[in-house]
């Protein structure tokens, strides 16, 4: 069978999508020109953007795909800076999105890295699950480390007394940039039932946490997506071949 008329797969489409509530879309398959069906269902997050899940299957040949997207990206970035030296500030919530880099320092001690997953956590939480990183263990031990067992994680051996250290006498600098902007240290005792989304960063300017918005270089900023400008894309590219 021939390809179809581009004109005629590549269609606008308009559908009003709802949270949580599937869509479905009659779409034609660029495989084979049979009519296909494009699934879409969003699925919101209270801290993170939120994601367009989409399916699509032709309904005579063997052509499936499946893709998530990020909606609503920013096109602005977040740095935060807070120094913490309250046993009460090891109990405030951090949200952490991937590629976000964090770092904890203290004098000329510290520790930088760049977030691998999308988190709700606490510092402490944090904190302990570095060190257990570093030790390759699952649970951090009940007892503190000795100088000795600290040393046989070599050239770890620092960073690994560093954040021990600060476990029980809190005195550092949590500095995170996100390039995404959804990035947050939540004030003590904060609510969360209740989503970040909407509330004006000064909420977050509690005297501790120092929070500022910076533009992104072009390359690596979000084009702000809609719903319908991602439904738009994934009609696209769900319907091509691999």
């Amino acid at each position: 069978m021939s390809s179809p008329d581009p004109e005629q797969t590549y269609l606008d489409i308009s559908v009003d999508l709802v949270p949580n509530e599937p869509a479905e879309i009659e779409q034609p398959c660029v495989a084979c020109g049979n009519a296909g069906l494009l699934r879409l269902l969003i699925v919101p997050d209270m801290f993170f953007p939120d994601s367009l899940i989409s399916t699509f299957t032709c309904r005579v040949c063997p052509f499936r795909n499946k893709q998530m997207d990020e909606m609503n990206q920013s096109n602005k970035g977040v740095r935060i800076s807070c120094y913490l030296d309250k046993p009460e500030d090891l109990k405030r919530y951090l949200i952490i999105p991937s590629k976000a880099k964090v770092s904890f320092e203290s004098g000329l001690d510290g520790v930088t890295y760049t977030h691998q997953e999308d988190s709700v956590s606490t510092v402490e939480s944090l904190i302990r699950s570095i060190f257990e990183k570093l030790l390759s263990i699952s649970t951090l031990p009940e007892s503190r480390l000795t100088k000795e067992e600290l040393l046989e994680l070599e050239e770890y051996s620092g960073v690994a007394t560093f954040l021990q250290d600060s476990m029980d006498n809190l005195n550092m600098t949590l500095s995170i940039d996100d390039p995404k902007g959804v990035a947050r240290v939540m004030p003590i005792g904060a609510n969360m039932q209740r989503s970040t989304k909407s509330v004006p960063l000064d909420y977050y300017r509690d005297g501790i946490v120092e929070i500022e918005e910076y533009d992104l270089e072009p390359e690596n900023s979000g084009e702000n997506k809609t719903a319908e400008d991602l439904v738009e894309e994934t009609s696209h590219e769900s319907t091509s071949p691999e």
